[in-house]
């Protein structure tokens, strides 16, 4: 009895979509931090992520937590990119141009989120009170628009594109 045929065509869960859309945007983008900030200012990958677990509730104490706020952080992070690849999915399902133009729509998703989470979000639940905006490094700001179009909004554009279509 063969049940490779069966297998492959049993359906993706889109939830499994959305799993795996946000495991490859949170992988690019905290590579991507990673990257920056080891490269020009010498800062470790576990300080990183213990940065994402300051802003996101544990504030200073954070970096003093050692591996365990760095899990934390990188954990918050993958949820809230799981809540994403779910809402783009969701709003996708009823205004189609979101898979139909995923690169164009996907980037201005990033751009989305990128900006609701510095002016909304960070300002709002963060324990760390973000710098003014004339105190804000160009370089990085301008890198994470970037990557937060390229690196989160194309890639959870494209997978909630590939789970609408498994369902079709």
């Amino acid at each position: 009895m063969n049940t490779l045929p069966a297998l492959r065509s049993t359906p993706v869960p889109a939830l499994a979509w959305a799993i795996l859309a946000a495991s490859i945007a949170t992988t690019l983008d905290l590579a991507f931090a990673i990257i920056y900030w080891q490269s020009l200012h010498d800062v470790s990958p576990l300080r990183v992520m213990q940065a994402i677990a300051a802003y996101w509730g544990w504030g200073r104490n954070a970096y003093s937590g050692g591996v365990d706020t760095a899990v934390l952080g990188a954990t918050l992070f993958f949820a809230r990119m799981c809540l994403l690849a779910v809402l783009y999915q969701i709003v996708a399902r009823r205004y189609t141009v979101l898979v139909e133009r995923p690169y164009l729509c996907g980037a201005l998703f990033g751009l989305a989120i990128y900006l609701s989470t510095q002016y909304l979000m960070v300002p709002l639940i963060a324990s760390m009170p973000p710098k003014p905006a004339f105190d804000r490094d160009l370089v990085w700001v301008s890198s994470c628009i970037t990557a937060h179009m390229g690196l989160i909004g194309i890639p959870l554009a494209l997978f909630a594109r590939l789970a609408i279509h498994a369902d079709d």
